[in-house]
């Protein structure tokens, strides 16, 4: 009788504790998945922009090796075929117009962007064609103070350090007909600078590849 009053008393004092307790628990088992959820949610987002930012950086260093390498390949290709023209038009007696070689001021700069690429001794390759341009151009800017054979010598000294012996078989060939593959895919440029023009080309393609790659994936 006496637990009978002491139960119906407190009933409702139980119960209520009771209720509290259990929607205490509720709560913070609802608030524990909400925040596991947000988590969850903010590690995933941290991981997207790290991927995207990784894709960022990525394309930027494709696209910039890709515009250095198209620059180089450019401005030698510009003066294989300028030299070759020049030469042809000095043996066969034809009419000789003294232009500079379009070329980059800033050429270091994109060279060493290409270091990844090559050996130092394939790199050294590279600059030593580039001083041989910046010379050309020199001579044939002030073309008026120097003799005709130093103005020649300027011109077939960029082909003998291509092709060696070769240059006279290399002068003869139509420069309107070569291709850039034409200048190094051949038997008569020297083993060095065939590798050197091949791998600047192969770098040209495969980054643009790439660029295109990884442009694709930020539009998805």
């Amino acid at each position: 009788m006496i637990l009978y009053e002491i139960f119906s008393k407190y009933t409702t004092s139980i119960l209520s504790t009771i209720s509290i307790l259990i929607g205490s628990l509720v709560g913070s088992y609802c608030s524990w998945i909400i925040a596991k959820k947000t988590n969850c949610e903010s590690i995933k987002e941290q991981y997207r922009i790290l991927e995207e930012n990784r894709k960022y950086d990525l394309y930027h260093r494709n696209k910039n090796i890709a515009i250095s390498a198209n620059i180089v390949r450019l401005d030698i290709a510009n003066s294989i075929f300028q030299s070759i023209r020049f030469c042809s038009n000095y043996k066969e007696k034809r009419e000789i117009n003294y232009y500079s070689i379009p070329s980059t001021k800033d050429y270091s700069l994109h060279v060493a962007s290409l270091s990844q690429k090559y050996s130092i001794k394939e790199l050294s390759y590279i600059y030593q064609l580039y001083g041989i341009i910046d010379r050309l151009n020199y001579i044939t800017i002030g073309y008026e103070r120097y003799e005709e054979s130093v103005i020649v010598d300027a011109y077939t000294s960029l082909l003998r350090k291509i092709y060696g012996d070769n240059y006279n078989i290399v002068i003869d060939l139509d420069d309107k007909q070569l291709s850039y593959k034409d200048l190094y895919n051949n038997n008569l440029i020297l083993e060095g600078y065939k590798k050197v023009l091949s791998i600047l080309d192969e770098i040209c393609n495969i980054e643009e590849i790439n660029i295109n790659i990884v442009s694709d994936d930020f539009e998805r």
